[in-house]
């Protein structure tokens, strides 16, 4: 497949007899007008901006295509047709024409004017892109409405072929009716119906000033990308799930994002990771929806452990660190027999070398489990060289996790050589 048959289009388009056009991207604005001197009358100019390609048979062949699209685009008070692409929105693709000037019910005479430009710096070899311009001028229906409705439509694609529609625009009603009412009814109202419909993500914003006569909206549509998250009262969401392994066992799941439309609460607490003897939610936050988007923000935390039969039995294990120091020796030293004596010089008597090991545990029990009987909690040095019993610490936080602690002291009259200390890093099952 080549570059040129991966463009994405989003229609076609034909003006006249001319041959149907891809449309790579379509921005539509209707804007009302009033011609001069007259009063209450009024005018609606229809503006599409196309762009669009073709592909020449060679290189060589390159200018003469740009003069034929040239010819058969550029003309006046024929008829535009715009043919949008079918999807599983709109199954049957729907048409959208712009009558030949002068027709009933069409533009004024010599209207719709077609002009092209073509667009050096987005062509390449054979494919010649140009935008196409196409401008119409028609009454307003009806002259007596007293609603004034200038709006402008972008719609394009990308890379993962999801369309998206963006339309801004802004309302004058009669003074004292409400221009935010008559968004919403005949603009918004109807729009989020056929997304969510559709299984679209929408969202909008409408602003109103002091003159509530008067206001400006804005809305997206978009068809659901690589995130899948559309509809069913979910206008945009986002969801990241990253998982780190602990240096010293385990590991920590975080679930992030957010989620706006209706439905946004009940999006973002259905994100929240499952729970078991092996994984404990540590981190639970799911906020209120903002004002006016709606949009909620989650993060949830897991700390995820597992067994290691061979130091802990059937303990859970989400974190141990092992550790052994020497502190000095061999070296003489000064003593004293008996308190407050001045300390002698001993020859031939040095201090002893003393070495500290240490363990540390995080878990959760299955079965009721002496914790420093296990393995992992046991001395690797000999023990008839024990220096008094053991330091043993264990506590338990407010997420139910136990932490133990275990120092072992040794003293011996010769070095040692330090065993390597236990990880549980290769052990995990």
């Amino acid at each position: 497949m080549t570059a040129f048959a991966r463009h994405l289009d989003i229609g076609k388009i034909t003006v006249g007899a001319s041959a149907e056009m891809p449309i790579s991207k379509l921005t539509e604005r209707h804007a009302h007008e009033s011609p001069e001197g007259e009063n209450g009358a009024k005018l609606i100019r229809t503006t599409w901006t196309i762009e669009s390609y073709a592909i020449a048979a060679s290189e060589a062949a390159v200018g003469q295509l740009k003069e034929t699209l040239k010819t058969n685009l550029t003309k006046r008070g024929e008829a535009v047709v715009l043919i949008e692409r079918a999807d599983a929105g709109t199954p049957v693709p729907s048409t959208r024409t712009l009558a030949a000037g002068g027709s009933v019910g069409g533009p004024l005479p010599g209207y719709p004017r077609c002009q092209v430009e073509t667009m050096p710096d987005d062509s390449s070899g054979p494919f010649v892109t140009f935008r196409l311009t196409v401008e119409s001028v028609a009454p307003a229906a009806g002259l007596s409405d007293p609603v004034w409705h200038d709006h402008e439509t972008t719609t394009s694609t990308d890379q993962s072929e999801a369309e998206t529609t963006r339309r801004t625009g802004t309302v004058r009603v009669a003074n004292g009716s409400s221009a935010e009412s008559w968004v919403r009814t005949n603009v918004i109202d109807p729009a989020r119906a056929a997304a969510d419909a559709a299984g679209r993500r929408f969202s909008d914003r409408v602003t109103v000033g002091l003159d509530i006569a008067q206001c400006s909206y804005e809305y997206t549509d978009q068809e659901p990308g690589s995130n899948g998250y559309g509809g069913g009262g979910i206008d945009d969401a986002s969801v990241t799930v990253r998982e780190q392994r602990v240096r010293d066992g385990g590991s920590i799941e975080r679930v992030t994002g957010y989620a706006v439309g209706t439905s946004a609460v009940t999006f973002a607490e259905n994100q929240r990771p499952s729970q078991d003897n092996f994984r404990v939610v540590v981190k639970d936050q799911v906020s209120s929806p903002s004002v006016p988007q709606g949009r909620v923000d989650f993060d949830f935390e897991v700390r995820i452990g597992k067994t290691v039969p061979s130091l802990f039995n059937d303990a859970v294990i989400f974190e141990y660190r092992h550790s052994i120091r020497e502190q000095g020796g061999g070296a003489p030293i000064l003593s004293a027999d008996r308190f407050n004596d001045v300390p002698r010089l001993f020859r031939g008597r040095n201090t002893p070398y003393a070495y500290v090991e240490t363990a540390t545990v995080v878990y959760m029990p299955q079965t009721a489990i002496n914790i420093f009987a296990q393995t992992g909690m046991s001395a690797s040095l000999d023990t008839d060289n024990l220096h008094g019993a053991p330091d043993r610490d264990v506590t338990r936080d407010a997420d139910g996790f136990y932490t133990a602690t275990i120092a072992i002291r040794y003293r011996f009259d010769s070095e040692q050589t330090m065993p390597t200390p236990r990880t549980i890093a290769g052990a995990l099952t």
